[in-house]
This record gives structure tokens, C-alpha cells and sequence, in this order.
């Protein structure tokens, strides 16, 4: 059964907190958090063309849609921290200290480095992976897009090393420019994806 959240009104780029109780999202020119038990929303920042991508440990991750740099929001207010360049696409790491960015401000697919950025020190580690929309899967792989085929490498997530070859696992996965693989596996490693190439 769907529940309309209150005040919520135009919200987009919806992420949940790491207990399940909060929703952080981006509404107009702001920041919000609302509580699923119930109450209105709470403005923690003002942003410009950001939109929410996760929410970690260390805070909130926000990417600007223009420039591409990346900031982390404090749940509980105050000007973000900005952490640099990010990606097109990217995905929190367990632990949520860390994200997998990819495609800066490139379009071509096929050229975009995979690399790991610390939300504390915003340091760089790339990885010898290229492709689009990585994102990390608890059986210990890292996924993404290239091509219009999805590929999985070996990942030590501890380590955070690739630590295998990549391997193909789907074809014909709907890509778009300049740099968007539309598929998602779930926590159990069901894949779910929109077919149709580059």
C-alpha cells in the first residue's frame, strides 16, 4: 500500500537513511529529511542543481548536475562539504565512507575510469575498470555498463582493489549519453535491467 508523505511536493533524488527511518531528498533549491513515522520536513541545506545520491556514514552525498563536483550534507544542517569532481554516475561503497564515481566530464563510456573517492579526504584511487553506473554487489563484485553489455568484476571491498578479470554478464542493456546503464541488482543479486544497447 503507497503513503504519500506530507509536504513533499515536487521532491526528487530520494535517498533513505542507513537505519530505514528518513528520507533525505531535494525539493526547489533545498535539501530536505523527513521522518517516515510521521511530521513535516526539515530544510538541512540550500543546494543548486544537486541532486541526493546516497546516504552514508559520513553524511549525505550530493552531486551538482552541472559542474559534476561532488559535496557531503550533514543530517542535521549546515553548508555542505565539498569533496571535488565526481562522475556522471556513482555508488556508495559498504560503509558509506566512499563512493564509486565514473564518467566525469567525458562522453564516451568506453573511456571512463572507475575510481573510488574517500567522502572524508576526497582522495582518488582509480581502479582498472572502465565503464559507466558502477555500483558494488555484496557477493563481492563491482558492476557496470559498457557498450551496451554489463560487466562484473572481482572486488576486495576491504582491500578495495579489483582483485580478478572482468567478465560479461548481460548484453543488450539500454545505455544512455552521456554516461546512464539502466540496471539495478537487487541485495539478493537479482538483476533488473531495460533492454535495448547504446
Amino acid at each position: 500500500t503507497a503513503r504519500e508523505l506530507p509536504h513533499t511536493d515536487g521532491a526528487y533524488a530520494p535517498v533513505f537513511s542507513p537505519d530505514g527511518r528518513w528520507i533525505a531528498f531535494v525539493s526547489g533549491d533545498r535539501l530536505r529529511k523527513v521522518a517516515l513515522s510521521g511530521g513535516d520536513p526539515f530544510v538541512l541545506c540550500e543546494v543548486q542543481d544537486a541532486m541526493a545520491l546516497g546516504w552514508g556514514e559520513r553524511g549525505i552525498v550530493l552531486l551538482d548536475q552541472f559542474t559534476q563536483r561532488l559535496a557531503v550534507a550533514n543530517p542535521e544542517g549546515g553548508t555542505p562539504r565539498s569533496i571535488g569532481m565526481g562522475g556522471n554516475t556513482l555508488g556508495l561503497l559498504p560503509g558509506g565512507d566512499a563512493v564509486l564515481v565514473a564518467g566525469g566530464l567525458t562522453n564516451n563510456p568506453d573511456r571512463s575510469v572507475i575510481e573510488i573517492v574517500s567522502l572524508e579526504t576526497g582522495q582518488r584511487t582509480p581502479l582498472p575498470a572502465f565503464g559507466v553506473q558502477p555500483r558494488y554487489m555484496s557477493e563481492g563484485f563491482l558492476t557496470f555498463g559498457r557498450g551496451g553489455t554489463l560487466f562484473a568484476v572481482p572486488f576486495d571491498v576491504r582491500l578495495r582493489q579489483v582483485v580478478g578479470q572482468e567478465m560479461a554478464v548481460e548484453h543488450g542493456v539500454r545505455m544512455e549519453v552521456p554516461a546512464t546503464a539502466q540496471y539495478v541488482i537487487s541485495a539478493d543479486g537479482t538483476l533488473a535491467y531495460v533492454p535495448g544497447g547504446v
